[in-house]
């Protein structure tokens, strides 16, 4: 039986998320598990009222943080946060993400706290669309095969062990798109074991693909990961328009 996790710092990457920030918190509020939770919002200069909806949850949480992002990537912004994260397991996810209540108690059954772990999980529609269930399903099954050859975790949700995190430097800051899959690639080198699972999941908002459509942003997340395998200086051209902070309200 693996002894389960007692401590988690979580990361949450902000910029103009005042609509979505709130459902993001009250579902890490509403866990059902007794462990140490830190929770650590990184903004990147909203220029809306997201500061201080995150401070008015400081009360919710035993330990909570605002910190100051200067730098608006999206990877600078996480590892502002991952500065202040002070147990041995560091779990980002954004504010498209929404755990259900027993997701933490679930999740930490299966991982290994003595392991350095890179961990991602299933995404599931927030609201029901067909064309976003099919869209999801598509791409959770190319991503269930791929995964065998080229494992990497979404930025959505990355759960990885804050030594590895600490020992391959974060992520690479100046990327706009596919910092997470540079990152999975460097820390699964740095000796960290990939795990993915299909339960628990998680509920995620697909305004990404209504902002930008399904194509284009099937053209982003491609290029970008093509992007961040060529590019060993960091550069990244395909995340351009892809912006960190420019969502309109919605689920």
């Amino acid at each position: 039986m693996l002894d389960s996790i007692k401590e988690l710092s979580v990361v949450i990457p902000t910029l103009n998320e005042e609509h979505y920030l709130p459902r993001v918190l009250d579902h890490l509020v509403n866990q059902r598990w007794d462990g140490k939770l830190q929770v650590i919002v990184a903004d990147g200069e909203s220029k809306d009222d997201t500061v201080n909806i995150a401070k008015s949850y400081s009360s919710k949480f035993v330990e909570f943080a605002v910190v100051s992002a200067h730098d608006r990537t999206i990877g600078g912004a996480r590892n502002e946060g991952a500065t202040k994260a002070k147990y041995d397991h560091i779990l980002f996810i954004d504010c498209d993400i929404f755990l259900p209540p027993d997701f933490l108690n679930d999740f930490f059954k299966k991982i290994p706290s003595d392991k350095p772990i890179l961990a991602f999980v299933l995404h599931i529609p927030s609201k029901f669309n067909i064309l976003d269930y099919l869209w999801t399903f598509a791409a959770f099954s190319f991503y269930s095969v791929y995964r065998f050859f080229n494992p990497f975790c979404s930025g959505t949700f990355l759960f990885v062990s804050r030594d590895i995190f600490l020992k391959i430097n974060g992520f690479k800051e100046g990327l706009r798109m596919a910092e997470d899959v540079d990152l999975s690639t460097r820390a699964i080198k740095a000796g960290a074991k990939f795990r993915f699972f299909y339960r628990p999941f998680v509920y995620a908002s697909t305004r990404r693909l209504r902002e930008i459509g399904r194509i284009k942003t099937l053209y982003y997340w491609g290029k970008g990961y093509f992007d961040s395998l060529v590019s060993p200086d960091g550069s990244n051209k395909a995340g351009k328009d892809y912006t960190f902070g420019t969502h309109e309200k919605g689920h």
